[in-house]
């Protein structure tokens, strides 16, 4: 090989690695949010909680909050509170503001605590206090006293409750007092030896006091936007009356099981036939089934109608209101299934795009959502009725990889529902490129959404107009950049069953290649993999989490073309994480690049980031998939159409 033969190398070009070396700040050290970085900070915040023997309790509430910037200034200097005003009183009982030495109390005229506006019958009754703190300014301080009475428990007999200080404001004082006529369960979780905790038995109250010993305030900085700390990672002190939700839950689920075998209304009957007498295999019927539901009932996503939240409304009420929340839903399918023969149960979730970490006491907190389990011929379906499409070849993005219980012959068993494999969610981009000297390209190609990937587009087009679906994909396919013309092939965007979807497309593109002196250059783009080499090991302390597991894959031909070069072979890397390999070769008489990438987990854990694998991970992706460019130049006689024809590089 001969160093001045530009034409016999090929060119793996670090396209920013230059450009970043003079631009990057420098690296911070490892670090949290500041207390100079919080918006304000709590000064001294005591709570004062008589818990009853049913439950119910009694909350007051002092806080006094130094706000430290307009964003404190803005967010504290009018408090606003919404709270279920059937199962609590709540009442403000002083609240003024000081600056500048200077206190200025708020009139109890000009607190105001109205209805929450609802055209809904039959649904809690929310309410919002609003108090308005005069003259705020930067360095104000803004004290507020409250008192919450609770009316109405969700499980008669249960109390359930869990302080994380310093977590959502900067906190210097934190000082906690439950009085508690039913004996109190605690679990802590104290890393940073935060947490002062003492326990007093007496004959008919236990008391708990929790203090902070220090200030604090815990947030990420700097770091990606998928990026969280779990709540293992956080101060916390959780009390509960139950180590599980079994005993207090237990009127509950007498009411679920009551309220499923109840007679079907007309509506449901119907459907019931309906999916008695097809003819298909089980999960296209369940889909056929789900979907015509949610085409007659319409989700009011609310957790509150009945007993706080935990009861469904009677099938008839359903049925004619043709409305109702995920209770209300979740409970319906499951009494047409039953009347099927199929077992179907209802389940409690977290729905939510990151799993939680579950506390370790029982509280009705950790789950916000009801599903139905199908379980049928050994295989179990996870079925979400208020989700806009139905998937019950799948599980939801958003009920994967956390606890659930289930409501199985009148009592509750938790189990696990578990991530999908990544298999079970393929994207697959196939395109040819035609270039013109100046970078420019004709591009033909085809994207295949596989199994979980098909949930992106399913059902679209019911809520935007088509042509604004296809501009969008079109930017997509362009990778943002400015489309000459461009055609998206027809597909169904009005399905609302989620099916694998081919979608074909033509698109005239500008500035997709790079000009270089060694010729035209196609860039790699791997845009998974950035998240996994932004992390930085030295600074970053949170979890980031990856997304579902999935497989991407895509084959780009560069028609006409070959590479400048020897072929170097596959470049691959593989991690606990994340399998991704990339190759470039001559298929026929074209440049043709390969790659896949296997998204294998969904969390890459802070524990992770400083092991020797995430190290090798990063050292295999900053040789293999940097920010490069493979030079190409057109066959003689058999070059793209667009460098056979264009000698200026103008379209």
């Amino acid at each position: 090989m001969q160093p001045d033969k530009m034409t016999n190398r090929l060119f793996l070009i670090p396209l920013l690695s230059i450009f970043l070396s003079v631009v990057s700040p420098l690296q911070a050290s490892a670090r949290f949010a500041s207390i100079e970085d919080a918006p304000a900070t709590v000064t001294r915040h005591s709570v004062t909680i008589d818990v009853d023997r049913d439950g119910r309790f009694v909350e007051e509430e002092e806080k006094e909050i130094r706000i430290r910037n307009e964003a404190g200034r803005e967010d504290i200097g009018t408090w606003n509170f919404v709270y279920n005003a059937r199962v609590f009183k709540v009442e403000v009982l002083s609240a003024e503001a000081v600056t500048g030495g200077k206190t200025i109390t708020v009139p109890r005229e000009a607190i105001e605590d109205k209805p929450v506006a609802t055209n809904m019958p039959g649904f809690d009754e929310y309410s919002k206090i609003t108090v308005p703190f005069s003259g705020v300014q930067v360095d104000s301080i803004v004290r507020l006293r409250t008192r919450r009475t609770q009316k109405e428990v969700s499980f008669p007999g249960h109390y359930s409750r869990a302080f994380f200080p310093g977590t959502r404001a900067a906190c210097n004082g934190f000082d906690l007092t439950i009085r508690s006529k039913t004996p109190l369960l605690a679990a802590v979780n104290d890393p940073d030896n935060l947490l002062e905790i003492s326990r007093d038995s007496g004959e008919q109250i236990e008391t708990h006091r929790v203090r902070l010993r220090k200030a604090f305030f815990r947030r990420l900085v700097e770091e990606q936007k998928s990026s969280f700390l779990p709540e293992d990672r956080l101060p916390y002190v959780q009390f509960s009356t139950d180590r599980t939700l079994d005993v207090p839950a237990a009127s509950v689920l007498d009411v679920y099981e009551k309220t499923i075998a109840e007679p079907l209304p007309a509506m449901f009957d119907a459907l019931l036939k309906e999916f008695a007498n097809g003819t298909g295999a089980f999960v296209d019927r369940l889909n056929a089934l789900t979907s015509s539901f949610s085409g007659g009932i319409r989700y009011f996503g609310d957790w509150r109608p009945n007993k706080n939240g935990y009861v469904p409304r009677h099938l008839a009420q359903i049925a004619s209101s043709q409305y109702g929340d995920c209770k209300d839903m979740a409970t319906a399918v499951a009494a047409i299934l039953r009347n099927a023969g199929v077992g179907a149960d209802i389940a409690w979730i977290h729905r939510g795009a990151i799993p939680p970490v579950p506390l370790p006491l029982a509280t009705p907190d950790a789950y916000n959502h009801a599903v139905v389990r199908v379980a049928h011929e050994g295989t179990t379906y996870w079925i979400d009725p208020t989700n806009q499409v139905s998937f019950a070849q799948g599980i939801p993005a958003d009920l994967m990889g956390r606890d659930a219980l289930v409501l199985e012959n009148g009592k509750l068993r938790k189990t696990h529902v578990p991530f999908l494999p990544p298999s079970a969610g393929t994207i697959r981009g196939i395109e040819t490129y035609n270039f013109t000297p100046g970078g420019n390209a004709k591009i033909k190609g085809r994207m295949e959404l596989l199994g979980r990937q098909a949930e992106l587009l399913t059902g679209l087009g019911r809520f935007s107009p088509p042509d604004t679906i296809k501009f969008g994909l079109l930017r997509f396919f362009s990778g943002g950049r400015r489309v000459v013309t461009g055609t998206v092939g027809e597909f169904d965007m009005l399905s609302p069953i989620v099916k694998d979807m081919t979608i074909d497309f033509t698109a005239e593109v500008e500035g997709v290649a790079i000009r270089t002196t060694a010729g035209l250059a196609y860039g790699l783009s791997h845009k998974i993999m950035r998240m996994f080499s932004l992390v930085d090991p030295a600074k970053d302390q949170g979890d980031l989490f990856l997304g579902p597991p999935g497989v991407s894959e895509s084959i780009e031909r560069i028609a006409g073309s070959s590479l400048v070069g020897k072929n170097p072979g596959v470049c691959a890397v593989e991690s606990p994480w994340v399998d991704a390999s990339w190759e470039a070769g001559e298929e026929s008489d074209d440049l043709l690049v390969t790659s896949k990438v296997t998204l294998k987990k969904p969390v890459l854990t802070h524990a992770e980031i400083a092991s020797q694998s995430f190290a090798d991970l990063q050292a295999g992706i900053r040789r293999c998939f940097g920010d490069y460019a493979l030079v190409f130049e057109a066959k003689t006689g058999l070059a793209g159409e667009g460098l056979s024809r264009n000698t200026t590089g103008d379209k």
